[in-house]
């Protein structure tokens, strides 16, 4: 992907924002099965957090044609306006977040329940000349992307942070067709209260825990890195969550106020969500009330079934090497880390991620009494 322009404005946010010319070359496009092309009119900038300060940066690409938006399909990402390039500059592997959005896709996102996280295929970026590195394309999780009801359903995703004192410091707004106002008064009731466990979708909630554990992803236990659904029935709010930012995971941990790589903390760490307590009371009272399986039961029953074919040690393992053959094949993972090094010392590992990634099944095995 090359991307070529000048610094024209400032954003709202104050960041620089580029206007020129995106050039996409696909050796096998997804979406034509061919050697494909792809040119568009363009905006973008840096976008994140602390990753803005890396010499490889998060950028957010906003395609255009004579000047309007234009969905483009990218890599058979389905059409839109509006990508993310992904650096993976806490991963050395480049693989974790890859390999966990593909996971979720496949075996639980696109369950009647639940709903999809990011999805993305591997780019080479040069911007203005200059070779960047291996980046991770991605759509954005939005209405569009998530099929929302444009009239009644909710999207709102946790704010950067690890404690708030209302229900405007906790979640950011990303579409409701009511008034902020009107919005967070919905959100009151359905994410605030204390019985608010009543309203999750508990199916999507007990793939969510057993996704979360397995992967580790500690870094999205409280607000930050999660979306929220809030999908309508025409009287109700029913809460689905959607996993955002999955790259400190599987191994990768936060230690001595830093990203740091730390194999056994991360294997012996037991994960899940701040809203556990109250789903999990919630399924108490059904059980007291209607007789049905208590939360730990329904929990250790759905990892039986997904023992079966999806959390085997050959199912994990083929993926992975698929990622890293593609990565070796490719030379893209030798180019990158010429320029941009390793951010763990030559810790993370692919084959110390295989292990984990492997070795994680048995350790949730007893956990789960399977």
């Amino acid at each position: 992907m090359r991307l070529e322009g000048r610094v024209a404005y400032k954003n709202e946010d104050n960041r620089n924002v580029s206007i020129g010319e995106m050039t996409l070359f696909a050796g096998c496009d997804p979406y034509n099965n061919s050697y494909t092309v792809t040119n568009s009119e363009l905006e973008w900038h840096v976008r994140g957090g602390s990753s803005t300060n890396d010499t490889k940066r998060p950028q957010k690409l906003n395609l255009k044609k004579n000047g309007e938006i234009s969905d483009v399909n990218l890599l058979g990402l389905g059409s839109d306006d509006d990508y993310i390039l992904n650096p993976m500059n806490r991963d050395d592997t480049d693989i974790r977040e890859k390999f966990l959005m593909d996971f979720w896709n496949k075996y639980f996102g696109s369950a009647e329940s639940n709903f999809n996280m990011s999805t993305g295929e591997y780019v080479e970026v040069i911007i203005n000349g200059e070779y960047m590195g291996l980046y991770l394309l991605q759509r954005r999780i939005d209405r569009k992307y998530l099929e929302l009801d444009k009239d009644k359903d909710i999207l709102i995703k946790g704010k950067p942070t690890w404690e708030a004192d209302t229900v405007e410091q906790a979640y950011e707004i990303i579409y409701s067709p009511y008034t902020s106002e009107e919005t967070y008064e919905i959100l009151s009731t359905y994410l605030w209260s204390l019985r608010s466990g009543s309203f999750f979708d508990i199916e999507n909630f007990i793939d969510l825990s057993l996704f979360f554990n397995y992967s580790v992803i500690t870094d999205n236990s409280g607000f930050k890195n999660m979306f929220y659904v809030l999908k309508s029935d025409g009287e109700n709010y029913s809460v689905s969550l959607v996993p955002w930012d999955v790259d400190i995971s599987l191994g990768v941990t936060w230690k001595k106020d830093n990203f740091a790589y730390d194999y056994d903390q991360s294997m012996n760490t037991i994960a899940g969500r701040m809203e556990y307590d109250r789903v999990k009371g919630y399924v108490h009272y059904l059980e007291l009330e209607k007789g049905e399986e208590n939360f730990e039961k329904r929990l250790e029953k759905r990892w039986g079934e997904l023992r079966e074919n999806v959390f085997t040690s050959d199912n994990i393992e083929s993926i992975l090497d698929e990622y890293q053959k593609l990565l070796e094949k490719s030379g893209a993972k030798i180019r990158d880390k010429q320029i941009n090094g390793y951010y763990y010392g030559g810790e993370d590992t692919f084959k110390r991620l295989k292990d984990f990634a492997v070795l994680r099944i048995f350790k949730l095995d007893e956990f789960y009494h399977y």
